[in-house]
C-alpha cells in the first residue's frame, strides 16, 4: 500500500499529519512558557532589588529628618 491509501505520515483518517503540528505547537508553547518564566523571575529579581534600594532610600531619608529635629534641639 502506498500513499494512494493513506500509509505514512499523511493519513487523512487518523490526522497524524496534525497530530504532528499540534505536537510541534506545544513544544513551543512550552518553550515560550519557560521563557517567559524566566522573564518573570528576572523581574521579580529586579522588583525586589529596587523595593530594597527604596527601603534603603527612606530609612537615609528618615535618619536625616531625625538628625535635622535633633540639631534644632540643641
Amino acid at each position: 500500500m502506498g500513499p494512494e491509501h493513506g500509509v505514512g505520515l499523511f493519513k487523512p483518517r487518523t490526522g497524524l499529519l496534525m497530530s504532528l503540528t499540534i505536537a510541534e505547537n506545544f513544544i513551543r508553547n512550552a518553550r515560550e512558557q519557560h521563557s517567559q518564566q524566566d522573564i518573570n523571575s528576572s523581574l521579580l529579581k529586579a522588583l525586589a532589588e529596587m523595593m530594597r534600594e527604596i527601603k534603603r532610600l527612606d530609612d537615609d531619608v528618615r535618619r536625616m529628618r531625625r538628625d535635622v529635629q535633633m540639631s534644632r534641639r540643641f
